[in-house]
């Protein structure tokens, strides 16, 4: 869509006052909800940077989150994680996307919600099962969801969508307490991307 100067004028305005009281949108949700390509295409709308959580995490130890776990075990895991997001607490004007336990943390949840405003990207786990299945190499990277799995290289669908709601029903309560929840199950990230956009400027 093509705007005209003056409603780009009023998009910058709306996009100015929603900064002044929230310095960056946090995106949270279940591995594969699809935060990282939402989270892309929202910076982009915005003219906002980006960070997502685990990238830079897999940037500062010089291993991927499998690997580090698999060597160090996932209590470790958090403890960096959250000292992560320590180290990142100054930013503004950006978007943040997260790794599917982090805003389940207790001690992450308070800071993030301190530092920006956090929207829980909600699909359904039979629609994020259908996307892992027809990809096992997602599943490779999600090391929390294969140890779930048992390690299986080519589980069934019904044994991915089974681990799905088991972490979601484990994790629902802390995504509820995000500030605005965004459903959808069959848009593009693009259109997801415009959904919160849009709930985030009030039009």
């Amino acid at each position: 869509m093509i705007l005209s100067p003056t409603e780009k004028n009023k998009r910058y305005d709306q996009i100015d006052a929603f900064s002044e009281t929230h310095s960056n949108v946090i995106l949270t949700g279940l591995s594969a909800c699809g935060k990282s390509s939402i989270g892309h295409v929202l910076a982009n709308l915005l003219g906002w940077g980006f960070v997502d959580i685990d990238q830079l995490f897999e940037k500062k130890t010089g291993l991927l989150i499998s690997e580090f776990i698999a060597q160090k075990g996932i209590e470790t895991f958090r403890d960096h994680e959250r000292k992560i997001i320590d180290s990142i607490g100054f930013l503004k004007n950006h978007i943040i996307t997260l790794g599917g336990g982090t805003f389940c943390e207790k001690r992450n949840k308070t800071k993030l919600r301190q530092m920006g405003f956090v929207v829980w990207v909600d699909v359904s786990p039979s629609i994020i099962a259908r996307r892992l299945i027809i990809n096992p190499a997602e599943i490779e990277r999600r090391p929390l969801l294969k140890s779930l799995l048992s390690g299986k290289a080519l589980p069934s669908y019904h044994e991915v969508l089974r681990a799905i709601e088991f972490f979601l029903e484990e994790r629902v309560e802390h995504y509820k307490q995000a500030h605005l929840i965004v459903r959808d199950d069959y848009s593009s990230s693009d259109i997801c991307a415009r959904k919160v956009y849009h709930a985030l400027l009030g039009y």
